[in-house]
């Protein structure tokens, strides 16, 4: 089995690697997660997965015996306000309300390391949400889901009834473009579908 480390405690983007029948090492890099520059979200998402990964391979150093890091970050975007994972039920209920029956962009960017190399890509994906109503919201609301996830949804659970469509990469979403990062470990000269 290839091993691969992962400097995200995403537990999404884990299953995701662990589908693709890698062996996932976990090393978070607790760096804080605070848009302090006022960043587009693109530069927002770019500057904190490429802080992610340096942070975890100085604290690895030469301990990456040749085995891939990525780093990832994965933000929800209306209009032009990025919209993270929620404080509490209130703050999820506004979330959910601001994104009911409009379209909102998932942005993730992530950076590959593998023998000295390096990439970095932002993928975005479209979501469009249904019209919710105030039952819908407290029901979802009444279960853990929506509280460690960007936008305060998960599409690959009981969140799934409020997406009318997606348009990109439905990986991304859930916290990991996979056609992607499988594309860029590859060009890297690590095969994971080999």
């Amino acid at each position: 089995m290839k091993k691969i480390i992962l400097a995200s405690q995403s537990p999404r983007r884990f299953d995701l690697l662990k589908s693709l029948g890698l062996d996932v090492v976990v090393i978070p890099s607790h760096i804080e997660e605070v848009n302090i520059h006022n960043l587009s979200p693109e530069k927002y998402t770019q500057k904190l997965a490429q802080e992610k990964l340096e942070s975890v391979k100085n604290l690895l150093k030469k301990d990456l015996q040749g085995f891939p890091l990525i780093a990832a970050d994965t933000i929800v975007v209306l209009d032009k306000e990025i919209i993270e994972k929620p404080n509490d039920r209130k703050h999820a209920t506004q979330m959910l309300q601001s994104l009911s029956g409009k379209t909102h962009r998932v942005i993730t960017s992530y950076v590959c390391f593998f023998k000295n190399k390096m990439c970095q890509q932002t993928v975005e994906t479209k979501v469009k949400f249904k019209k919710l109503d105030v039952q819908e919201i407290d029901w979802y609301l009444s279960h853990e889901e929506p509280y460690d996830k960007a936008g305060a949804y998960a599409m690959q659970g009981r969140g799934a009834f409020m997406i009318e469509f997606i348009h990109g990469s439905h990986t991304n979403v859930i916290g990991l473009p996979l056609s992607h990062v499988i594309a860029d470990l590859s060009a890297l000269g690590f095969e994971v579908c080999v």
